[in-house]
Order: structure tokens, then sequence, then C-alpha cells
């Protein structure tokens, strides 16, 4: 993975155009999917706590974690800043997607690919152990080892079959992002602390109020722009045959 990320930025380095051409800020429009997509590569939220008890000294987590959060925000911003100096205006779903059909592009494409592939069960180590309890509860005794690798493998394939056959997959990741992740990361967490936490003091339990409002607006805002998005994506070319 490190390989394909050095390979993508040495390609946006020689692709970049100047900024002093592109619109500043981008239309109001497209601010719901902005936050939405942003929201989403936080996905893996949900294994923070898990992972937390599961390592020999849970004192130490915090650094650990503010440290890889820092470098994953600052990876992200910079990939999506100088990707759009790259590829302006005709960015696609995918930074991926931008770097052409050459050898190198595939070769890349191939690499995170893998990458993706090999460690997505990490990531899904919550629905994993969720699935995998549920299975073994309702089969009969025995081969529970084949059984938990069958659910890991049967579900990182047909997540890999659904991301790489589903068009326009930013529209999909924007509104996972918007109902899922903006619920995960930003709508339950101040809602179990002000619910679990007793005599909170009254800048909390704003704080919290103000951090729950927010996002329930991102998720009613951000869920009703891409279904409309991906409404009319389906029905152009639905109104293009009927004018040919």
């Amino acid at each position: 993975m490190i390989t394909g990320f050095i390979c993508i930025f040495f390609h946006i380095f020689e692709t970049l155009h100047n900024p002093a051409q592109l619109p500043a800020v981008a239309p109001a429009r497209d601010l719901p999917l902005f936050f939405a997509s942003a929201i989403f590569t936080y996905e893996s939220i949900g294994l923070i706590l898990p992972l937390e008890n599961e390592i020999r000294n849970p004192k130490r987590f915090p650094p650990l974690l503010n440290l890889g959060m820092a470098f994953v925000t600052v990876l992200y911003i910079s990939m999506g800043f100088f990707g759009y100096l790259s590829c302006t205006d005709k960015c696609k779903g995918s930074i991926t997607l931008n770097l052409g059909e050459t050898p190198f592009s595939v070769a890349v494409r191939a690499m995170m690919s893998s990458s993706i592939f090999l460690t997505y069960f990490i990531q899904a180590y919550v629905p994993f152990t969720l699935i995998e309890s549920w299975v073994l509860e309702y089969t009969a005794e025995g081969h529970e080892a084949l059984k938990s690798c069958g659910v890991r493998a049967g579900v990182v394939t047909i997540t890999a079959i659904l991301a790489s056959t589903v068009p326009h997959l930013e529209y999909i990741i924007g509104l996972f992002g918007a109902t899922t992740s903006t619920t995960l990361s930003i709508t339950l967490p101040p809602l179990l602390h002000s619910m679990s936490v007793p005599k909170l003091s009254k800048f909390t339990l704003a704080k919290n109020i103000v951090i729950i409002l927010c996002g329930i607006t991102v998720n009613i805002m951000g869920t009703a722009v891409l279904i409309g998005k991906i409404i009319q994506l389906y029905q152009q070319p639905v109104v293009l045959a009927g004018k040919a």
C-alpha cells in the first residue's frame, strides 16, 4: 500500500495544474457530498474500542490513536488537495481511475486493490465478530475455524465484487457516509456520553447537543442530496433514449 501511495503521488506531482485557473471553493450544492465523503473516511471508528480492549497496555492507546489519526488526516488532505490540482474538475470517483490506462496505472491499481483486499478484514473486525457468532450459534457444532474463515472470505469477496461492479461509487460512498458513518462518528458518541455520564456541566451538555445537531443536519442534507444525485444519474439514460 505504501508503494502504491508513493506511485500515486509521483503521478499527481507530474500532472499538477495552475491553482489560479481553478475555483477556490466548490459550489454549495456539492458541499453535502464533500462532508459525507469526508466522514466516510473514518468508517473504522467502530474498531477503536475493540482495539483498545485488545492491546496489552490500554493507557498507551490514546497517544497512538492521536498519532495515527494525525497521519491519516494529513494523508487524506494532501491526496485530496494535490489530486484535485492534478485532475481538476474531471476527477473520477477514485484517484486511481484518474491515472489513465498505462501499464504504470494498471500496476498501481493492482497494488492498491491487493492491499485493500488483504487488509479489509482488519477494518471489518467488529461485523466479522458479530456474523461469526451468529453463524456458529445457528449451525451444527464442529469445524469452527473453517466456518470462521468461510465467513471472512465470503464477506470480503462480496464487498470486493460490489465495489468493482457498482458504477459511480463516489455517490454510494457519500450515501453511506451521510447515513451510517455520520451516525457512528458524530451523532451517537455525544448522545451516549450525555446519557451515560451523570452530572455533566452545562458547557459539556451544550457542546454535545451542538455536535448531535450537526450530525443530524449532515445526515439529513447529505442523504437527500445524494439520493437526488443517484436518481438523476440513473434517469439520464432514459431521458436521452426518449429524445432519440
